[in-house]
């Protein structure tokens, strides 16, 4: 086979797999158009509606159920206007920008490994990420902001790791933060990345920037603003180490032990509230310990620290499993690949429990994840468990013997 035949060949593959990308990202519009969602994208209509009618700040006092930042008020505002306008639904519309933020998130991980591949390496990469079923699930069917605060959490490393931008990877953060406030456990983790002062106060300089969208309804809406953003808490279910305590006071119920799966519900009650603070002190410990050994790259620390969010999540939404996904793509194809094939089993059975109509499709979560659920939720976790603890355990092995 001559030079000439194996160049051919080798262009051909790359634009099937650029084609493939396409087809898997634009299998995510088609699942939008044919679907309206979980309860969530209901519940975003019913907030756009409130909006329209007696403002966003109003709506924090009046709704309890409203814990996004005030840009995605007006979002879901704008996406009810549309579908007004053009008596469309809803639903279409407010997963538009989320769709495209996948788009989005598809090029810079094909961006990624191009680099280091070369073009090629940057194809596949878009390939496996756009037929990634985890992602296709969460943005073109559920129906919340997941995957548009991952893209930005992306861009924002992706900006400060590759391209040097550290003001602008401050605003895409800023922006993340704005959509979900998961974001923020990125903030210290990425500070200590840092060993620049000029560009550290850069990237600060563009973080700043969060607060502006903040202080309105913090003047307008006080207490109810915070309370429903700042101190929300998500519901407890059959994931993580709520999982354990939920399957040990099922047992327990089951064996005529009320005492002791009374025990269990009050300690599932307890972590749900506190919780938190755990996966806070694991992050900054995570800082610390990455500022002293200086051996990751921001991509592991971005993965790492939103690992440990969801490993020791307190409460948990099966849509929070979204933001991690770009960053395991961008740091192992496999790990990515095999993330995804976890993610959509478990999503996809929780989805098809809930159902409640075929066309379009649409689920009603009124209930914790049915047992058919519980095994693939385990498996996602202990994945995700599996990996914080090799990636430590493994940087500790070389600081040691380095």
């Amino acid at each position: 086979m001559t030079s000439r035949m194996v160049s051919y060949f080798h262009a051909q593959r790359y634009h099937l797999l650029l084609f493939g990308a396409g087809l898997g990202l634009f299998a995510r519009f088609v699942l939008s158009a044919l679907s309206e969602g979980s309860d969530d994208i209901r519940y975003w209509q019913q907030f756009a509606e409130s909006i329209s009618q007696h403002g966003l700040y109003q709506l924090y006092v009046t709704n309890p159920l409203f814990n996004h930042p005030p840009l995605m008020g007006y979002l879901a505002a704008g996406s009810l206007w549309l579908s007004q306008w053009l008596d469309a639904p809803f639903s279409f519309f407010f997963k538009f920008p989320v769709i495209v933020a996948e788009v989005l998130s598809a090029v810079i991980v094909g961006s990624i490994w191009a680099r280091r591949r070369g073009k090629m390496g940057g194809a596949l990469a878009m390939f496996l990420y756009a037929w990634a079923i985890g992602p296709i699930l969460f943005s073109g069917f559920h129906g919340n902001t997941d995957s548009l605060c991952a893209f930005l959490a992306l861009l924002a490393v992706f900006l400060i790791e590759e391209k040097r931008r550290h003001f602008a990877g401050g605003l895409a953060l800023a922006a993340a933060i704005n959509v979900k406030l998961i974001p923020l456990l990125l903030l210290l983790p990425l500070i200590s990345s840092y060993r620049s002062g000029p560009d550290l106060r850069r990237f600060v300089g563009g973080l700043s920037f969060f607060v502006l969208p903040l202080i309105p309804p913090l003047m307008y809406g006080g207490q109810s603003f915070y309370q429903n953003v700042f101190n929300y808490t998500s519901h407890i279910n059959y994931w993580g180490v709520q999982w354990f305590l939920l399957v040990a006071m099922d047992l327990f119920w089951l064996g005529h032990f009320p005492r002791v799966a009374f025990l269990l519900h009050n300690m599932t009650i307890w972590y749900g509230n506190y919780g938190r603070v755990l996966v806070l002190c694991l992050i900054l410990a995570l800082s610390i310990y990455a500022y002293l050994i200086s051996r990751y790259n921001r991509y592991e620390l971005a993965a790492i620290s939103l690992a440990v969010f969801l490993v020791f999540a307190p409460g948990f939404g099966i849509q929070y499993l979204a933001i991690i996904a770009p960053f395991l793509f961008s740091l192992s194809l496999r790990l990515g690949t095999i993330y995804s094939v976890l993610v959509g089993l478990f999503s996809g059975l929780v989805y098809y429990h809930f159902l409640i109509q075929w066309m379009p499709l649409a689920t009603l979560h009124n209930s914790r994840f049915p047992p058919s659920a519980w095994l693939p939720s385990f498996m996602t976790w202990c994945f995700l468990a599996l990996f914080l603890t090799a990636r430590c355990v493994r940087k500790t092995a070389r600081t040691f013997t380095s």
